[in-house]
């Protein structure tokens, strides 16, 4: 008797929180690493708390290819991870 496994692929959404300008450098390094990865990632979203300039400001210097999503008001570390989790679209977060 033989068994057959159909395995589906997996599809990683990377989230990286981000708050202040003063971190843009270790925002940058972050989303480096990410796309240094031997295993794409099929996301690669930065979510931004509540800072309007950070956001245009990362799509200005990040490829194309790397999501922002702003966090409308201040509501902190967990509610901005929350609001990228909801932009993502991988089947692992």
């Amino acid at each position: 008797m033989s068994f057959e496994r159909s395995v589906s692929p997996v599809s990683a959404s990377v989230i990286i929180c981000a708050y202040t300008q003063e971190r843009l450098k270790d925002i940058h390094e972050a989303v480096q690493a990410v796309l240094d990865q031997t295993l794409r990632a099929h996301q690669v979203l930065v979510a931004v708390d509540h800072n309007r300039a950070l956001s245009e400001i990362l799509r200005a210097e990040l490829p194309a290819h790397v999501e922002i999503v702003l966090n409308e008001g201040a509501r902190g570390l967990s509610e901005t991870r929350n609001t990228g989790i909801r932009a993502s679209t991988g089947s692992v977060v």
